[in-house]
């Protein structure tokens, strides 16, 4: 409404504000300036309170980013339970969980990787457990430093937070359609446990190997795409992976897995990390971990 739209003789509800005002009232400038930015104020005031559930004095689930979204979760969310029994995730009073959603070609960028196809109508969604330090960061330190990898059976990926909350990621889905058409809200901060689409899911757990799956088969009639297409892009997209990569049988791996090894020690004069080997073999880490499980390899090898 404009000030030239009010009529003297005339009262107005402002039912936001629970007033019925008289228009000669309302028409005074500084009056309606006061009652349109206390709407705003309310308004924005809303809008916050939305990112709370069940509400922000007693908040389970907190959005913390619109586009695309994001929440922080806490054990007492009905919501998070039967992930936290999947998962077999820590649940005492300090764990805190987050879920994600990203367009493909932002999380290909996030896990600082290059891939020349554009993955439009790929959506990824991640959740993981927040890692708490175990004493304050250094004086100067801006970067929180990752859990030492050896502890666990394959390393898990991770992601930061703006405010250097430190993420282990427990789970990652990649979807068969955009970002867009996969709705959440503080009160459902996930995909549907099964979403009416063709997904992919990778599940990490500290004392197992990494677990690959595709579900949705049932829905491909209507969704017109490959099945060894989409899977081919899913790994791209979570760990690297692209279709020229090689299988490995145990024979093939371990001889190209003691070539690399000698390698990259000769060429920097130490004992070489294993993310620098998996490098020089051409496979992400998780593939490395995988298949120094699965062929029952030794690290360092017996060369």
């Amino acid at each position: 409404m404009r000030l030239s739209d009010i009529k003297d003789d005339q009262f107005y509800e402002i039912e936001s504000l629970g007033l019925l005002i008289p228009g000669k009232q309302l028409k005074c400038p500084d009056v309606f300036r006061a009652i349109r930015a206390e709407i705003r104020r309310l308004e924005e005031k809303k809008r916050e309170e939305s990112r709370y559930y069940p509400g922000w004095h007693n908040a389970q689930v907190f959005k913390y980013s619109d586009n695309p979204p994001a929440y922080v979760i806490t054990p007492k969310f009905a919501g998070v339970r039967h992930l936290i029994q999947e998962l077999d995730l820590p649940q005492d009073q300090e764990s805190v969980y987050f879920s994600r959603l990203f367009k493909a070609r932002d999380f290909i960028k996030f896990a600082q990787r290059h891939s020349n196809k554009n993955f439009e109508n790929y959506a990824v969604e991640v959740f993981g457990l927040k890692i708490n330090l175990s004493e304050p960061l250094p004086t100067g330190i801006w970067l929180p430093p990752t859990p030492d990898p050896s502890q666990y059976k394959c390393p898990p990926m991770y992601w930061q937070e703006y405010d250097m909350r430190l993420i282990q990621i427990w789970r990652i889905r990649v979807f068969a359609c955009p970002v867009e058409l996969i709705h959440t809200s503080p009160s459902n901060p996930f995909s549907s446990l099964s979403p009416n689409v063709l997904y992919f899911e990778e599940r990490w757990h500290p004392k197992r190997i990494i677990e690959r799956n595709l579900f949705g088969l049932e829905h491909l009639a209507e969704l017109h795409i490959s099945v060894k297409r989409f899977y081919e892009g899913a790994m791209e997209i979570v760990s690297g992976q692209t279709k020229k990569s090689t299988r490995f049988t145990p024979d093939s791996f371990k001889r190209k897995y003691e070539e690399k090894y000698s390698e990259v020690a000769r060429k920097y004069g130490c004992i070489p990390k294993k993310g620098a080997v998996a490098r020089a073999i051409g496979i992400s880490r998780s593939s490395f971990y995988t298949y120094l499980d699965e062929f029952d390899l030794p690290w360092p090898p017996l060369i």
